[in-house]
């Protein structure tokens, strides 16, 4: 018997969640839940990438950083020497 796409997700779901260092709590599960479930209704198709995807939207991430862009202007030097 093959174990249903949606079942796999909230695992990987719960497992992202737990190593991130969430605490799963009652209240963090229902909303990995309702995270899987809009998926479900969003992208059946292709499930686990839209968990995936939305999981940022649902979840604070300790030491999450939204991608850049560019990367960040720092002020450098050529090494051309005094001119």
């Amino acid at each position: 018997m093959r174990t249903p796409q949606s079942q796999l997700a909230l695992q990987r779901v719960l497992d992202y969640l737990r190593l991130a260092g969430v605490e799963l709590t009652p209240e963090v599960e229902q909303r990995a839940l309702l995270l899987v479930s809009a998926a479900l209704e969003h992208a059946p198709e292709d499930l686990l990438a839209e968990c995936m995807r939305r999981l940022p939207e649902v979840f604070l991430l300790p030491g999450y950083k939204s991608l850049l862009q560019a990367p960040e202007i720092h002020r450098g030097s050529l090494g051309y020497g005094a001119y």
